[in-house]
């Protein structure tokens, strides 16, 4: 592996600009040098993150083109604006999925995929980031563009359950987590609004191991599984363990 190229782990909550900066913060010697990451995380994923620093910046293209290997846990019966527990909670729904359907809609995946991006994301349109179009209320103004999403492999690992206070500790921790602003209020508010009516409840959730080609939202499959078997779906977590050959040690 060449010198220029840093492996590092990103963490829940932070932004890939702020694990950059904690990047250099413990490295001192690249204080002043030039370094860029190789694609994106959301603030609430973690895992593999790659840096580049010095002429490997140039190559930057290349890394971005690399399969990425994630592990994921899909929550149903939710919707939220972000696809994700950062978002405004729009709906819950009551349907109960068995594990076999679920595990039928996933061999649907392939590699002709093609997802709209996510709301809430930096695609721009129109000179404008998206998730500032749809922060603005706006997005009835645009067409949300799509683009290809490449599952590779996706594989079932697991179907357990989460309560719904359980749900709403876990929102609340990871929320936290999170700095600048990102509506935490307002998501907040709507998940304990939300949630308050189901205080009993249990939500389906499916752990899924998947390797998909560059570009592909983790997102966005989420959200897409649910409209497949006719409920809400979110993105409860996201690890991104690998990108082709490199591995976090």
């Amino acid at each position: 592996m060449s010198e220029n190229v840093h492996i590092v782990y990103k963490n829940p909550g932070e932004t890939p600009l702020e694990c950059l900066k904690r990047f250099r913060q413990a490295r001192p010697e690249y204080a002043t040098e030039k370094i860029t990451y190789a694609g994106r995380l959301d603030p609430l994923a973690e895992g593999l993150l790659i840096l580049l620093s010095g002429e490997e910046c140039k190559k930057k293209g290349r890394y971005l083109e690399l399969s990425k290997l994630y592990e994921i846990e899909v929550l149903f019966s939710i919707k939220t604006d972000t696809y994700d527990l950062l978002g405004i909670v729009e709906e819950i729904g009551e349907k109960n999925l068995r594990k076999e359907e679920i595990k039928e809609s996933l061999k649907k995946y392939g590699r002709d995929l093609v997802l709209p991006y996510p709301p809430y994301s930096s695609k721009t349109v129109r000179g404008q980031k998206l998730f500032k179009w749809a922060r603005a209320g706006r997005l009835s103004e645009i067409d949300i563009p799509k683009r290809k999403m490449e599952i590779e492999k996706i594989v079932f690992k697991k179907m357990t359950k989460i309560t719904s206070r359980g749900l709403m500790r876990r929102v609340e921790r990871m929320v936290s987590l999170v700095k600048g602003d990102f509506r935490q209020g307002e998501v907040l508010k709507s998940w304990k609004k939300m949630l308050a009516k189901t205080t009993e409840r249990e939500f389906q959730v499916v752990a899924l191991k998947v390797r998909c080609a560059s570009g592909t939202y983790m997102r966005s499959l989420a959200n897409d599984l649910g409209e497949r078997l006719g409920t809400g779906a979110i993105a409860l977590s996201i690890k991104r363990t690998a990108v082709l050959k490199y591995k976090k040690r």
